[in-house]
């Protein structure tokens, strides 16, 4: 996951020579994920995650490079997205000098699956979605940016063993993340 979120850096530095500004974060998630088990019924798992990104900002977008990692229970879900949002401001919150933003987007990436970890077994697939939430500037630097945020992605990866099949459909989260602009 590191080397991909370094590429994915370099990338992005590269497009913020058009004046835009580079920002960079980590996240925390709290995630639902919905699967299909072989015998008819879906279950729904919920996690705790985190991600990193990096992207460059003006004022009315952002476009980034976000990867996260999901574990439940015997499975995990690591997640390498591309993101553009949409930024409108909303006022100043608590006598910041820049104003905190609503943004909108869609995200499109990739997604590994595994359903045991011990035996390795995994599978990947596309995924896509949208996401909205708040941007809001911090108090004590104008450069750190507090986010809180909605993203639902759906997806059809499956992963079998010798027991059963596993599909993973949709994954919800809440999250919240510190960026950092530069």
């Amino acid at each position: 996951m590191k080397r991909r979120y370094i590429s994915l850096c370099l990338l992005l530095s590269a497009s913020a020579l058009s004046g835009a500004n580079l920002f960079t974060g980590v996240s925390f998630d709290y995630t639902g994920g919905t699967a299909n088990a072989n015998y008819g019924e879906t279950d729904v798992h919920y996690a705790q995650g985190y991600g990193l990104k990096a992207g460059i900002e003006d004022v009315n977008y952002r476009v980034y490079a976000d990867v996260s990692q999901i574990k439940w229970d015997n499975s995990q879900a690591n997640q390498t997205l591309i993101n553009g949002d949409l930024t409108f401001p909303v006022g100043k919150i608590l006598n910041t000098k820049r104003d905190a933003k609503f943004y909108m987007g869609i995200h499109y990436g990739k997604v590994d699956f595994k359903t045991d970890l011990t035996n390795n077994d995994k599978n990947s697939g596309d995924i896509y979605g949208v996401q909205m939430g708040l941007l809001s500037p911090c108090i004590l630097n104008e450069k750190v940016t507090i986010e809180l945020g909605f993203k639902n992605s759906k997806t059809s990866v499956t992963t079998r063993t010798t027991t059963y099949n596993h599909e993973l459909t949709s994954l919800t989260s809440m999250r919240l993340g510190i960026n950092y602009s530069f």
